[in-house]
């Protein structure tokens, strides 16, 4: 009797708070993330947020009778589309899709990567989650299998996290002078093991492509693309692109390279777009007036005393932000001709 009591007292808590700033519900047959966040946040595109904040939800199409979410006012946001824009359904199981890893860009004050056809976008405080000491004799590196203790800013829910890098520190890689924004990719998974003590956990190291070091970021979110095998074509009509760096590092195993480019001011343009019963002016990357993420995209290298380009490569864009996209080359599939070179001009095709 006591037992039934408490139950119902817990959902009598939870009923009575739904409506606080930090709450509780617990998932009834029909819940999704959509209608959750348009009752509880009045904007069904707040989804992401809920998502993120509850980390033993790894699927967002996923959510189970009986499970509590936990309803937070700080975290993750997703960048609003237009109202026409829907959630996509959960992806197909099978061979028609491919993993691919995607960048995290950093922009001084907020960190932002693709997800369900947007920008998710982290503040500053809630991308990093905490730092990494080793369990090993010179504390400086470890690689798969090293066990790791992560410090944290606050309690960690999740069985796994993440280990990324930043471009600029990584040997093959190199970031232009007076570039604004950080390329973030991911090396490395840690695997928790248990809790030591409040804040402080035991993991292991899996599917580390290089050493990982203290200075690594360690962050819970999902650092992978899924794109169609058969991508389709875009066309960007010959835009310039600076080549800010390149990496072979990758979790999903791929052959090949991911590379990252920046469109030069110069070459942004002026988009009409609409505000209520008028339009208003902004000015955009060319390439990116349009989301093409999951599309294949050529590269050609210029040749200022020849009549044509270089055909460089294809390759699948798995990342974009402002002027920033990230693109991976497959070394069998892309035709990859020569190594891209960060001292010559390339356009997108």
């Amino acid at each position: 009797m006591k037992k039934v009591f408490l139950l119902i007292l817990i959902g009598f808590f939870i009923s009575v708070n739904a409506n606080a700033k930090n709450s509780l519900h617990v998932v009834k047959p029909g819940d999704t993330l959509w209608a959750l966040s348009k009752a509880h946040y009045k904007d069904p595109f707040l989804w992401g947020k809920i998502w993120m904040n509850n980390m033993y939800l790894n699927d967002p199409n996923l959510i189970f009778p009986g499970e509590v979410i936990e309803y937070t006012k700080y975290g993750i946001t997703i960048y609003k589309k237009a109202k026409t824009a829907k959630i996509k359904k959960a992806v197909p199981v099978g061979n028609s899709y491919e993993k691919y890893d995607i960048a995290v860009f950093f922009d001084g004050g907020k960190y932002y990567s693709d997800c369900g056809g947007g920008f998710c976008v982290w503040h500053k405080k809630d991308f990093p989650i905490g730092k990494l000491s080793f369990d090993n004799y010179n504390n400086v590196e470890t690689s798969t299998g090293g066990i790791v203790y992560i410090k944290t800013k606050a309690p960690v829910s999740a069985k796994r996290l993440y280990i990324y890098r930043e471009i600029a520190n990584h040997q093959d890689c190199s970031i232009c002078p007076g570039s604004s924004v950080s390329t973030f990719i991911p090396i490395g998974e840690i695997k928790i093991i248990k809790r030591i003590k409040p804040l402080v956990y035991k993991g292991v190291i899996e599917n580390a492509t290089v050493e990982i070091n203290p200075n690594d970021t360690v962050s819970a979110i999902y650092p992978y693309k899924k794109v169609r095998k058969n991508a389709k074509f875009v066309e960007l009509g010959n835009i310039p692109v600076k080549l800010i760096g390149i990496s072979d590092v990758d979790l999903t195993h791929h052959t090949g390279y991911y590379t990252f480019f920046k469109v030069p001011r110069a070459n942004w343009q002026v988009v009409r777009r609409k505000n209520g019963n008028g339009y208003h002016i902004v000015k955009l990357p060319k390439p990116f007036t349009e989301y093409i993420v999951g599309k294949k995209i050529f590269v050609d290298r210029v040749d200022k005393n020849l009549p044509e380009n270089t055909n460089m490569a294809e390759g699948i864009v798995v990342s974009q932000y402002k002027g920033y996209i990230s693109v991976f080359f497959d070394t069998y599939n892309s035709g990859l001709k020569e190594m891209f070179d960060e001292t010559k001009e390339y356009v997108l095709r």
